[in-house]
């Protein structure tokens, strides 16, 4: 529609200088202002909508994190990629730099144009030729019509100044300049014709609906089929969280970062923080009514009031005391399903849990993802003992029956959405979260839409809200650690999707890893040229496919002679020890079954951890250096050890190894091997991966935890010994520390240390979304 006159724009123009001014006192900026933000009421009050993607400042030039700019992107591109908004950003930000309130003065002088020539300063094909038109180029000031006064262009220019030194400090100032007499002496600078006509709305291309607003500064709740589907970057800490979850009314999302659990209104700018986050702390839900949390951590199910209050232990967690899917129950319980063990129900007042649902033990091995449907009935994954294989099962626990709705291994983690749908993720090919209409027993995976390509994690309210995290495939660097802490390249490209195992050859001029998850293969490196030999990959299958494969192909160690390397391969609680020539020549051959195999430097001793319903019990065994294994034997006092990670010291007398007893935070332990005693802990705080270095009187771990992302948050720390009858430790220091400590490590017979770390790169963060409205994707569809 046509531009505004002066005249009848200068009621428009002041109203939206007044609530950016109040805005700004309150210490927010808005950051979105553009026509489609704008409303004007049959009454002709003016109303700016979507504070709540808004940012508190503190000052004039608070810092801040880019990734709470209101961009809005596809779902296939990037983080950072503006559609639709890029014309009324400020310089600054299209530049991705820090903003304050002038970044909201520029947004009002470049709308303020638009209301009095009919387009925008800065309007192109493109986003990405806005964002240069911005930066580069000066507004037509000839557009503007000769009867708008000059201090009324005036002020458009001092909005307008590229550099927000010099643009208008405060929207307060451009208040009184609105509203002063108009000169009726038109500016001589600007000589075009002037246009006419009367717009109803802001804006002649937007075509804006005219609706009552909520308040300026407010959440506007609106019914998410009146609302366009829309996707919103969120922050880096809800991006980098390993949980995260948003309410069933989807007004408020909650999540976990730097030791801390924050809930978020979205009609508010900062997060709040609601309780200290144990290091175990993982599993975030809602409660029905949207008022209480509940989460996991240190074997417990605990929940807190969403406003702040204290914690309420609901329940140790029975039996592997490892919690791997969780819902709260509209009749007051909790519903969860335990690691290699059945399906519980405790109240949420706290209590004792009984068996909802007992797997079959010689049949299953656990119930994973279960998801509420509105009749009761639940959608859960179960874990199958043959074969390793995974199903989907809809399971009514009134009547005793269960269903199969689907035995492929790659769609998991199904939620019910209203009205009437299933959202799932996929993974391997077309990985990214889904939705589907659900019937009464069927599951028509080919009716499915995709909402997120990519997606790696989801969680959804009740009003077409969802919040979707993504990450890129992760890179690997190896490098060269001398015992000062300085690093060099070793030779050869990135690693992509390395896992934490890296094993050095005897001599330390090769390197075994695991790399891949469709395919996850063992490769040798030639640590002096870089050259890669592949000695074998495999397809995942079964549940391996949906864990991302990383218990199909698994933790490479040499034979002392350097010619063989020894490998995992094989099914949850069938994996078997296999070894092949380094070289990629013959044939593997299979050692006995278990995982983590380590052979002592003499090659007489052959050590393994067996899987036990979900406990890793440590054997070993003679070996006579080829294929021959003994009878397994228990160190004492280990029986009932529950083992992550072990090294065996290079002379055989001493086994360091990091095991989870009383809690599922594992520590680090040295013991005299195989005698068992004298056993000394060596953390209290959490410690795993130990390794010894080649002499024996010195011990390396682990310790901290890793982000969703997979960033180092701990520290490489390394303990002095004193081997003997009375065994002493020294004093732990960090070796490397913070964004230098590794992702996997092995110490070198020379002293140095070889690590694998994850560079963070431009463009490799991952991200996580709001997404608004996604059903209208499924109704684009069904047209």
């Amino acid at each position: 529609r046509g531009p505004l006159t002066w005249t009848d724009a200068r009621p428009i123009a002041r109203q939206i200088a007044e609530a950016l001014d109040a805005a700004h006192e309150r210490g927010i900026i808005h950051r979105d202002l553009k026509p489609a933000n704008v409303r004007i009421t049959p009454d002709e009050t003016v109303k700016i909508l979507d504070f709540g993607l808004a940012k508190a400042v503190a000052g004039d030039t608070p810092a801040q994190d880019p990734a709470l700019s209101p961009t809005i992107t596809s779902p296939a591109t990037r983080a950072g990629t503006i559609l639709g908004t890029a014309a009324y950003m400020a310089p600054e930000q299209a530049k991705g730099k820090p903003v304050d309130r002038r970044a909201d003065i520029w947004a009002f002088g470049v709308l303020l144009f638009e209301i009095l020539t009919g387009r925008s300063p800065f309007g192109a094909d493109s986003a990405v030729e806005s964002l240069g038109l911005v930066v580069m180029k000066e507004p037509d000031w000839s557009a503007l019509p000769p009867s708008v006064p000059s201090h009324i262009v005036d002020l458009m220019k001092r909005c307008l100044v590229k550099d927000p030194k010099g643009r208008l400090r405060d929207i307060g100032d451009a208040i009184p300049i609105l509203m002063q007499p108009d000169v009726s002496t038109p500016d001589p600078r600007i000589g075009k014709p002037a246009r006419t006509g009367r717009a109803v709305l802001v804006g002649s291309a937007i075509g804006l609906a005219l609706a009552v607003a909520a308040a300026a500064i407010a959440w506007s709740l609106k019914p998410a089929a009146t609302m366009p589907l829309r996707r919103v970057d969120l922050p880096d800490g809800v991006a980098m969280s390993r949980s995260f979850a948003i309410s069933p009314d989807g007004t408020r999302y909650a999540y976990v970062h730097d030791g801390r659990l924050y809930v978020r209104e979205l009609a508010q700018t900062e997060p709040r923080e609601v309780a200290t986050a144990h290091p175990t702390n993982n599993y975030l839900f809602w409660s029905p009514d949207s008022q209480s949390l509940g989460f996991y951590a240190e074997a417990t199910i605990r929940t807190v009031p969403a406003a702040g209050g204290p914690v309420l232990t609901v329940c140790q967690v029975p039996a592997s005391g490892q919690l791997i899917s969780v819902l709260w129950h509209p009749d007051g319980r909790i519903v969860f399903a335990v690691w290699r063990d059945s399906l519980y129900a405790v109240p949420s007042s706290g209590g004792t849990p009984e068996v909802l649902l007992a797997i079959n033990v010689q049949t299953e091995i656990d119930f994973h993802e279960t998801a509420l449907l509105p009749d009761g009935r639940l959608v859960a994954s179960v874990h199958l003992r043959d074969d390793d294989l995974a199903r989907v099962e809809l399971i009514d626990l009134r009547a005793g029956k269960r269903t199969v709705l689907t035995d492929d291994a790659l769609v998991r983690d199904f939620r019910y959405a209203p009205p009437g749908h299933l959202l799932f993720r996929r993974v391997g090919t077309n990985l990214g979260l889904w939705a589907l209409p659900f019937s009464e027993n069927t599951l028509d995976l080919s009716r499915a839409v995709l909402l997120s390509p990519g997606a790696t994690a989801y969680s959804v309210a009740n009003d077409g809200t969802a919040i979707v995290q993504a990450e890129v495939l992760p890179s690997f660097t190896l490098e060269w650690v001398s015992r000062d802490g300085k690093s060099s390249a070793a030779a050869g490209p990135p690693i992509e999707e390395l896992f934490p195992w890296i094993a050095v050859s005897p001599d330390g001029s090769r390197v075994a890893y695991v790399a891949g998850t469709a395919r996850p293969s063992i490769l040798v490196r030639d640590l002096a040229t870089g050259a890669d030999t592949r000695l074998t990959s495999e397809g995942v299958r079964g549940l391996n496919a949906a864990l991302g494969g990383a218990s199909m192909m698994m933790h490479p160690a040499w034979f002392p002679s350097g010619d063989r390397v020894l490998y995992a391969r094989g099914q949850i609680e069938a994996a078997q020890l296999t070894s092949w020539r380094a070289d990629g020549s013959g044939e593997p051959s299979t050692l006995t079954k278990g995982s983590l195999g380590r052979i002592s430097a003499d090659g007489k001793w052959l050590l393994w951890l067996e899987d036990v319903r979900g406990l890793g019990l440590l054997r070993y065994s003679a070996f006579n250096g080829s294929a021959t294994v003994g009878e397994p034997r228990t160190p004492p006092g280990m029986e009932k050890v529950n083992v992550r990670s072990f090294d065996l010291s290079s002379d055989g007398s001493l086994l360091a190894y990091a095991a989870s007893e009383e809690s599922t935070q594992a520590n680090v332990h040295v013991t005299a091997f195989p005698a068992g005693t004298p056993r000394r802990q060596v953390t209290n705080s959490g410690g795993t991966f130990p390794q010894f270095s080649a002499d024996g009187r010195e011990l390396f771990f682990l310790s901290g935890g890793r982000s969703q992302s997979g960033a180092p948050e701990g520290h490489l720390m390394v303990v002095p010994l004193t081997p003997g009858p009375s065994l002493t430790l020294g004093v732990p220091r960090a070796l490397l520390t913070g964004s230098a400590t590794p992702s996997g490590y092995d110490v070198v017979r020379d002293g140095r240390l070889l690590v694998a770390r994850r560079p963070v790169r431009a463009g490799e963060r991952p991200r996580a979304l709001l997404v608004e409205n996604w059903p209208l994707l499924l109704k684009a569809k069904s047209k």
